[in-house]
């Protein structure tokens, strides 16, 4: 049979979606992006904010126009299944992540046809991300819950993977010639603490044994967690690159509180100082919300002062999305749509011009970048420590005339830059 398979939402997602085209591909099936040829659709959903849950649900109503067999699974599925249920019976099967150990025979139950053979396997994924990269959960589920955040009514509390499993994934993948390796989770500095006895330091330094890695990446670090010893580790060893991604969401402390966040400014300022005093030019990466209920314009400068003075190499913003279930769901008052529309408007606008500012400071620059994508006959779209490979930071565009590799490892000089991406030459 060919699939259509339709990935929305984040990384995580993306690394059960892998599993998904694994199984499909190891029972002889094949995919495809062209929806009328397909004869299964399956749609990977998110359910984590308003946006994210419309787009889930305006694919679906796409798909089922079709009138072929569609499944749905991931969080919207998990979060919302027996409103899912009643409301789109067209949908032949809802899938919840909860189910993913049953996967192949509720699809081959669904259909009246043994399709799938074997279960989804985290050994075993078919991967869907850029050329010489990839993702490698360590973790599911959250224990932190932050007031507006629906994560753990969706993927429940932390459950870290054992260092065994996962260096046996990370060998797997190195095998398969990965040269950048991205360790994602919903806060991957909390790996290990549900009773492991061991944390993602010790993680990090295992999977340094992998020599074939030369970039090692760390995304979703909770600002509290990050210790003393996981920035030494990062500022001893190359491979580590130093790209710190620290979702701080406010920095006004009366809202931190609110939110249900354990960091305070004081302690936003010491981290960043410390991490800038280590390591020499890190990456920083940081999220921030606007509009969360009661935030006063006060403390909307608070926040927009201190982007200025703290300047971050990549940012991101949001409007507060208002979740069911959530600690915040009834904190009040709410800040109206249009004026959260107007703040993120100049916080976004502020970090255009300090992002880039510090682009221009890379011109002159020498690193190592991994080739990820050509982009026509004569320019290519790498990566080097700079950025991340979620589509967020921007983009290293190379001109070259030479075939290069896509996976491969290339030395690039900056030459010039955007205000969100790096203009490179190849060092010959």
């Amino acid at each position: 049979m060919k699939i259509a398979l339709i990935s929305l939402g984040c990384v995580k997602n993306l690394c059960d979606s892998e599993m998904m085209y694994a199984l499909f591909i190891k029972n002889g099936h094949s995919f495809t992006n062209d929806l009328e040829e397909a004869d299964i659709f399956l749609v990977n959903t998110c359910g984590f904010i308003k946006s994210a849950k419309q787009e889930s649900l305006d694919t679906i109503f796409k798909l089922l126009t079709y009138q072929k067999p569609t499944f749905v699974v991931g969080c919207l599925a998990e979060r919302y299944l027996k409103n899912l249920v009643e409301e789109i019976p067209e949908v032949a099967r809802f899938i919840p992540i909860r189910d993913y150990e049953r996967f192949s025979t509720l699809v081959n139950e669904t259909l009246g046809i043994e399709i799938l053979k074997g279960s989804l396997c985290k050994q075993d994924r078919e991967l869907a991300s850029e050329s010489g990269s990839a993702y490698l959960k360590i973790a599911e589920g959250c224990n932190n819950h932050c007031a507006y955040c629906a994560i753990p009514l969706i993927r429940g509390k932390l459950k870290s993977r054992t260092i065994e499993d996962i260096y046996l994934e990370a060998k797997n993948l190195a095998n398969k010639g990965i040269q950048e390796l991205v360790l994602v989770a919903q806060n991957t500095t909390d790996y290990g603490k549900d009773g492991l006895g061991y944390n993602l330091v010790d993680l990090l330094k295992k999977i340094l044994t992998i020599e074939q890695f030369k970039f090692i990446r760390t995304l979703y670090l909770y600002p509290k967690d990050v210790s003393d010893e996981l920035i030494d580790l990062i500022a001893k060893e190359d491979r580590l690159v130093p790209y710190f991604d620290l979702p701080f969401q406010h920095v006004n402390d009366r809202l931190l509180a609110l939110m249900n966040r354990r960091d305070r400014k004081e302690d936003i300022i010491n981290l960043l100082n410390k991490i800038r005093s280590k390591i020499k030019n890190p990456i920083i990466r940081t999220t921030f919300i606007v509009g969360f209920p009661s935030e006063s314009e006060e403390e909307f400068l608070e926040l927009l002062d201190f982007i200025k003075t703290y300047k971050f190499t990549h940012l991101g913003a949001f409007i507060y999305s208002r979740e069911e279930d959530t600690a915040s769901y009834n904190y009040s008052p709410q800040v109206p749509y249009k004026v959260a529309k107007q703040r993120l408007k100049l916080l976004l606008k502020a970090q255009k011009e300090i992002a880039h500012e510090i682009n221009r400071s890379f011109i002159g620059e020498e690193m190592e970048a991994l080739l990820i994508n050509k982009v026509n006959k004569n320019t290519y779209y790498c990566r080097s420590a700079f950025n991340a490979p979620d589509d967020i930071d921007g983009r290293i565009i190379l001109k070259t005339n030479r075939t290069l590799e896509l996976g491969s490892i290339i030395k690039i000089k900056i030459i010039d830059a955007r205000p969100y991406d790096l203009i490179a030459e190849l060092i010959e």
